[in-house]
């Protein structure tokens, strides 16, 4: 049965079906999954309804807030159209961030409303930078306080994407992993799903079954963007040892070079055993890429890089995707 043939009433009070088949990469459409860039503006004046049957995950943020390597308007949006910490290369579909997690923070966030406004179920991602895993966990606590006293005014289901492996940021991956059962923890007393997203890179597929058993976790989000200077991946992809955000440290390499590595990624972690629901995505460009997700052992998929580097195709992925039976 496809997504869109159920209701929420369907589910168990803990089912990340509910929140449907496929997403938008975090980041993807701002924090209130508002239009942020001239192609989303242009798209919505064409009538181009590109978010249609596409679940909203929010912009990532942390506790305090802090200004990242893109400048924000007083609502919360990129201040100019075509940041300098974003690089696309439209031939190939292949992108580059260096955004570094720019955010007012989370109480900021709240206290506009506009979450707690939202009338269909949302993903919220949430991220710390802190210097050491204490701090961390410090701040995922005083995270998960400030939502603990805000759920009850959410018209609509909301889970967690927690981010704990963004190379655009100063944080090791894999020691963030280490770390990834207590977070959790933190957050269990909210009793929604829990997903931490990884970048497959930099998680050991030994390290992502200690999940399997932790009751905590929902389900996993795979992958995260790739730094360029990660085995020379930037290079390969781009063409130049240099990255062209070098002055914000390399960024993050999203896009069609991400795809067969992240499939065979879960392929493994299916074959390890790996029973919890997975979120895949890099590098979705048709119909056919989602299937391949699917029938890798993704339970739903995201997209990101495609919106601003083939808009016209996500339309027809979204709808795609809604039409499947996932696992």
């Amino acid at each position: 049965m496809s997504f869109s043939q159920l209701n929420i009433g369907d589910f168990p009070m803990k089912d990340l079906r509910k929140f449907g088949n496929i997403f938008n990469g975090s980041g993807a459409l701002g924090f209130f999954n508002q239009d942020e860039y001239w192609y989303q503006v242009l798209l919505r004046r064409l009538g181009i309804k590109y978010k249609d049957g596409l679940t909203f995950v929010s912009k990532t943020t942390n506790m305090d807030g802090r200004p990242g390597n893109m400048e924000l308007t007083k609502d919360y949006k990129p201040a100019h159209w075509y940041p300098d910490c974003i690089h696309f290369d439209f031939l190939t579909g292949n992108g580059l961030n260096a955004v570094s997690v720019p955010t007012p923070g989370l109480i900021a966030l709240l206290t506009t409303g506009n979450w707690q406004r939202m009338e269909k179920p949302f993903v919220i991602s949430l991220m710390s930078m802190a210097a050491t895993p204490e701090l961390r966990l410090a701040e995922h606590r005083r995270m998960a306080d400030v939502l603990g006293g805000e759920k009850k005014h959410f018209r609509a289901p909301f889970s967690l994407e927690l981010n704990l492996s963004c190379p655009n940021g100063e944080e090791s991956p894999s020691e963030q992993i280490k770390g990834s059962t207590d977070v959790l923890a933190a957050y269990a007393p909210l009793e929604v799903e829990l997903v931490p997203k990884y970048t497959v890179a930099s998680a050991p597929i030994e390290a992502i079954m200690l999940l399997e058993d932790d009751d905590n976790c929902d389900g996993i989000c795979v992958s995260n963007t790739w730094h360029y200077d990660l085995d020379g991946f930037g290079e390969k992809v781009f063409g130049q040892k240099v990255s062209p955000l070098k002055k914000y440290g390399g960024g993050g390499v999203s896009g069609p070079a991400l795809r067969k590595h992240v499939l065979a990624y879960i392929r493994k972690l299916r074959q390890a055993g790996f029973t919890k629901h997975i979120r895949g995505g890099g590098g979705i460009y048709s119909g056919g890429h989602v299937r391949e997700y699917r029938n890798a052992g993704a339970s739903s998929c995201f997209v990101s890089t495609v919106i601003p580097t083939r808009s016209l195709c996500v339309p027809g992925i979204i709808r795609y995707a809604n039409s499947l039976t996932w696992r």
